[in-house]
């Protein structure tokens, strides 16, 4: 859901943010009044976050203006921001997530996520993923192009 979710928020805002990640949602309904709760977290790169150029109050009205317009009517929604910092625990997380849903069953559980090595320097994350020496080929081409989409 969450992929889906943004491809359509990215298809209505022409990809105006498509630097945005989702993070949590949490939904509640309201008996009293028939109506759901939602709160969106975006996650938010850092350098963006941090550019009142690039993200201010004008940024965050059009954010919300297009997830809006994404929901069902009579959704009451809250939305939030989180700003990425990046880390080795961050990186690892996001591609530990992304083949775990992607790719497990082909690595034949021959994956040990603990075993992944991030290195960050400036603007640059260099990641080593260990996998089954069966799964080499399969890894150079196709995970490898699909985890460099993911992470961008």
């Amino acid at each position: 859901m969450n992929n889906q979710f943004l491809t359509n928020f990215n298809e209505v805002s022409e990809n105006k943010y498509s630097y945005l990640r989702l993070g949590e949602v949490d939904s509640s309904d309201n008996l009293d009044n028939n109506t759901v709760n939602v709160t969106i977290t975006y996650i938010v790169p850092y350098d963006i976050y941090n550019d009142p150029e690039k993200f201010n109050l004008e940024t965050k009205a059009d954010i919300e203006n297009i997830t809006k317009n994404i929901l069902p009517e009579g959704v009451n929604l809250k939305v939030r921001y989180s700003k990425l910092q990046l880390s080795d625990v961050v990186v690892k997380k996001y591609i530990n997530d992304y083949i775990k849903n992607k790719f497990l069953k082909l690595l034949n559980n021959k994956y040990y996520p603990e075993d992944i090595e991030v290195n960050i320097k400036e603007n640059e994350v260099d990641i080593i993923v260990p996998i089954d020496e069966s799964m080499k080929y399969f890894a150079d081409t196709k995970i490898k192009a699909e985890l460099e989409e993911y992470l961008n």
